[in-house]
């Protein structure tokens, strides 16, 4: 829930990006072309190429992240239950049996994490 608050707070900072980031690119390129010419041009290639090729990285790197907090969830959710049933844990001694599924769990966002990093 943290990262959810944290993201709807951020988002009226990237919410500029939208009509900025053209603006920028634009005044970036005129300063260029006054400056260096024809030469800008191959700033301009540049700039389109690292912007098509970014396109396809950020939409990995958004599923990975889906992914990374649908599999911390899960583990949240399944540790959260296991400290309310504690007693009947221990109760039956089902302590270990547990534990390997919270560490498969933790195992399986770890791999998550480190796709996303």
């Amino acid at each position: 829930m943290a990262v959810d608050v944290q993201r709807a707070g951020d988002y009226s900072w990237y919410l500029h990006d939208i009509w900025m980031l053209p603006l920028q690119i634009i005044l970036v390129l005129a300063i260029l072309y006054k400056n260096d010419g024809i030469a800008s041009v191959a700033t301009f290639i540049a700039t389109i190429i690292s912007i098509v090729v970014t396109v396809p990285l950020a939409k990995m790197q958004e599923d990975y992240q889906d992914k990374l907090m649908a599999a911390k969830d899960d583990r949240m959710r399944k540790t959260s239950e296991c400290l309310r049933n504690m007693r009947i844990l221990k109760l039956h001694a089902w302590e270990d049996r547990y534990r390997m599924k919270l560490e498969e769990t933790r195992h399986v966002e770890f791999q998550w994490l480190r796709r996303a990093l």
